[in-house]
């Protein structure tokens, strides 16, 4: 958090991370400085009020195969979908409003 602390006008900027560096603590203290922070997150990193389907479910699923859930209270949203593997994201940036569905292509 030491690296946030010199930015001027924190919702100016966006900040993306990895899996390691996302959790649900993290996005919520980062929107109260008014950052705005989206990552991958690990589905051990999740918290259990947050109702997402399982991954272990989700891979038997056809691909595009989606879920989402957001937090009220801390402004968090979570959605996950299935690709090749399963891909979980968090962000306090934005919501579930504007959702619609794409065509992936293969090379």
């Amino acid at each position: 958090m030491k690296l946030t602390e010199n930015f001027v006008i924190p919702s100016s900027y966006t900040l993306y991370f990895d899996n390691f560096f996302t959790s649900i603590d993290h996005l919520k203290s980062l929107g109260e400085q008014s950052f705005r922070a989206t990552g991958t997150i690990r589905e051990n990193w999740i918290n259990h009020e947050c109702h997402l389907e399982e991954s272990k479910s989700m891979r038997k699923k056809e691909r595009g195969t989606s879920d989402f859930a957001s937090d009220e209270n801390s402004a968090i949203f979570l959605s996950r979908w299935n690709d090749n593997s399963t891909v979980t994201v968090a962000t306090n940036l934005c919501t579930l409003k504007p959702f619609f569905d794409v065509k992936r292509t293969q090379r």
